[in-house]
């Protein structure tokens, strides 16, 4: 099958728009198995962008990002209260030039304070994740609405690699700003990425909240950079709570001068 090309696709759903006041859609028992290229912004092997909530889907193909924004095993993004809950994504997301990159989700934004707050709950990734800034297992960056309204990931597992040739880069997420994280874990592999490095997160802060979290993840990175910030758990943190969290991996963060700089980085795509 051709792969479907446009400025905002879906493997189901290009963008679904929910119209009235606290309305709400549903995406439920969905599967894609048809590769997906986005050369814009918002794509994902179920929805390019979504307001509803996304239920028991599954993406098993391709999706592919080029010099795009929001890209996503499952959902490009999701703002307005949306959710995604009990997903699964295989496919890989080769998106190395593109920000905002996540296996499950590119990016969820809360904008309102609507009494519904955004979250994703007991979703998995197995599919290779690459992209440039802000890139998750999970997702590229989580955004709440303020302290009162907190994003929560919870239950989710990530057991695949994730590689980033810049910044905001985590097993489970790479940035979040007023959220959540509990229960979560990564298995065996590896985690690369240049400054703000994290198993579980890459940045966290305004009001977050990280707990019984386990990292299995090589975590690593090799630039000369004294803000390069590489934790087992997270990269970085201001005005954030962390406790239980568990790291069983090796960290590294080294610099080896006698490489050429070419060879600093992977290879993002296929």
């Amino acid at each position: 099958m051709t792969p479907q090309i446009s400025d905002l696709v879906g493997g189901i759903i290009g963008n679904q728009i929910i119209l009235g006041t606290n309305a709400r859609g549903t995406i439920k028992k969905c599967q894609n198995g048809a590769e997906v290229e986005c050369k814009a912004t918002k794509g994902g092997g179920i929805a390019g962008a979504s307001h509803a909530n996304i239920y028991n889907c599954s993406n098993n193909a391709t999706v592919r990002g080029s010099n795009a924004s929001n890209i996503g095993g499952i959902v490009g993004t999701i703002d307005n209260s949306g959710s995604v809950d009990s997903c699964t994504n295989s496919g890989s997301i080769y998106a190395g030039t593109s920000n905002y990159v996540g296996g499950i989700i590119g990016r969820m934004i809360d904008i309102t304070s609507d009494g519904v707050t955004c979250s994703i709950t007991s979703c998995s990734n197995d599919g290779y994740v690459a992209g440039n800034n802000y890139v998750g297992g999970m997702a590229g960056s989580v955004e709440g609405f303020s302290e009162d309204w907190l994003i929560e990931v919870n239950s989710c597992i990530n057991s695949s690699s994730v590689n980033s040739s810049d910044s905001y880069i985590g097993g489970i997420v790479g940035y979040i700003s007023y959220g959540m994280v509990y229960s979560c874990s990564t298995e065996e592999n590896e985690l690369y990425g240049l400054y703000y490095v994290g198993g579980i997160v890459g940045y966290a802060t305004n009001a977050l909240e990280l707990s019984y979290c386990s990292n299995y993840m090589y975590t690593n990175t090799d630039m000369d950079n004294p803000d390069m910030y590489v934790g087992g758990i997270v990269g970085c943190a201001t005005t954030a709570a962390l406790y239980e969290c568990y790291n069983y991996a090796e960290i590294m963060a080294d610099y080896d001068d006698s490489l050429e700089e070419e060879e600093y980085y992977y290879d993002y795509d296929e």
